[in-house]
């Protein structure tokens, strides 16, 4: 708007207009909203400037900067003090309602002099929606300049992040991204944007789309954010912690294999595991066996009871002992008996040692029928006839008794030996005849009978003893029966 200095307010007005560039800083009262304000400047003698407002959610006045410019006339700037009162309130999730009043407007000239100017509303009133546009007008005297205004939101969001359940070590992993969903403020409804999570502390790894793997026992902090878009401001971090016990293990102890007691004793290897995969411990309860490491020696029969144990570690408790009994039966023997060789009768009497044997090394015990007796492992020939002896192991703890071995043999009658020694000579008398004693004897222990069996003399013989009847050499024989 062009014109030169007038007497009256109106001409004085424009003159003040003419080459001034102004500045313009207006106040906002908003509720719940975010809004930016671009205006287009038109062609008018009052040309408005492209101007933002930031509006914060809740935040009742925020200042609001733009520049308008009056064509012609000097170049520099005046400042403008305005203020807009009326509200911007919400009616849809993408509809707001524009209500102000008109703007008084004071310019301090350079001179110290001043002069009002004012604008309204071009749709006061006027709902409009989500980046859509409405006009404003601003008054210089009789001129205006219509501009338009383009809205852009920027809303709080809030988090809402449910408590995630306790968990004990050896959990599968989970996620906790159902536990938390982010809201519009002013909607009160899904903001639709993506949150993201994150360890903040304990012992555990988080993923960005909140997979939560558990590494150790202790507390865990997980963290949800929604770091904002260019509708949406960044959300308020939430944390929720949850407990991670220690885990509960179990062990299985496969049954143990029955065993025969043997020597070199019997091994079984035992195969016990714990659900947590630390290793398994051993010890024998009851019974005959010895352990190494995760093997069990059965060193006799009987019934072994063998304990499988795991302590638990900083992540586990202590499994339930576990218990498995091994059988370990008796072993069977047998006896080795070599032949008897058939004996001869003597006397003195034959002796035979016995060398039977059993193969659990334990000691042979004799029996004997027929005419012969047994000491220990030495058998007495004391007749004519059949001998058997009979090899017996009775068995103990660890062996069951052998099955009795017999061996026979026998005992043929010896050739008797006699022993007579030289007779004494004797001088004759006719009377009393001179006499001998016989002593012959014989090994089989049977009686000795005597016969004059030649010689130049004569005698008789009447028992053991020999009488001579005339001088000379008498010889006697001494004899047994068969």
């Amino acid at each position: 708007m062009r014109a030169s200095l007038p007497e009256s307010s109106t001409r004085w007005i424009a003159w003040l207009a003419r080459g001034l560039a102004q500045r313009w800083s207006v106040l906002a009262t908003f509720a719940a909203l975010f809004a930016v304000f671009s205006c287009a400047p038109m062609a008018e003698a009052v040309t408005a400037q492209p101007f933002t407002i930031t509006i914060i959610d809740n935040a009742p006045v925020v200042n609001d900067n733009f520049n308008a410019y009056i064509t012609g006339g000097p170049t520099n700037d005046a400042d403008i003090n305005d203020g807009i009162s009326g509200s911007y309130s919400k009616t849809a999730f993408d509809t707001l309602v524009l209500n102000t009043t008109t703007k008084v407007a004071r310019v301090t000239m350079p001179s110290g002099t001043s002069t009002l100017y004012s604008y309204t509303p071009y749709a006061a009133s006027a709902p409009f929606p989500y980046t859509d546009s409405f006009r404003y007008r601003v008054g210089s005297g009789g001129s205006a300049t219509n501009a338009a205004v383009t809205v852009r939101y920027t809303r709080n969001q809030t988090i809402t992040f449910g408590a995630i359940p306790n968990h004990v070590y050896g959990d599968a992993a989970f996620s906790v991204a159902s536990l938390a969903t982010v809201t519009d403020n002013v909607t009160n409804a899904s903001s639709g944007q993506a949150i993201t999570f994150s360890l903040v502390s304990g012992p555990a790894t988080v993923s960005a789309v909140g997979q939560v793997t558990i590494t150790g026992v202790g507390t865990v902090v997980v963290r949800a954010d929604q770091v904002g878009t260019a509708d949406y401001r960044a959300a308020p971090s939430v944390t929720q912690s949850f407990t991670v016990a220690k885990g509960t293990q179990t062990i299985t102890f496969p049954a143990i294999a029955a065993q025969t007691f043997a020597v070199p004793n019997p091994t079984v290897a035992l195969g016990a595991s714990s659900t947590s995969g630390l290793a398994v411990t051993y010890s024998i309860t009851s019974g005959p066996g010895s352990l190494s490491g995760s093997t069990l020696t059965c060193t006799g029969a009987g019934s072994i009871v063998v304990a499988a144990n795991q302590a638990g570690d900083a992540n586990w408790n202590a499994a339930a002992v576990v218990s498995q009994t091994c059988t370990v039966a008796k072993a069977n023997q047998t006896i080795t008996f070599a032949a008897i060789a058939n004996q001869t009768y003597a006397n003195p009497q034959p002796t035979v040692t016995l060398g039977a044997s059993a193969t659990s090394g334990l000691a042979i015990a004799y029996t004997v029928t027929g005419p012969a007796t047994i000491s220990g492992t030495t058998l007495t020939i004391t007749g004519v006839g059949t001998v058997t002896v009979n090899a017996n192991q009775a068995g103990n703890g660890n062996y069951n008794a052998a099955t009795q071995v017999p061996q026979s043999f026998t005992v043929n009658p010896g050739t008797p030996v006699i022993t007579f020694p030289a007779l004494a000579g004797a001088t004759y008398n006719a009377s009393p005849n001179p006499t001998v004693a016989l002593a012959a004897t014989s090994n089989s222990g049977a009686a000795v009978s005597y016969a004059i069996s030649g010689g130049t003399g004569t005698g008789s013989i009447a028992a053991s003893t020999l009488t001579g009847t005339s001088a000379g050499t008498i010889t006697v024989t001494a004899s047994q029966a068969a």
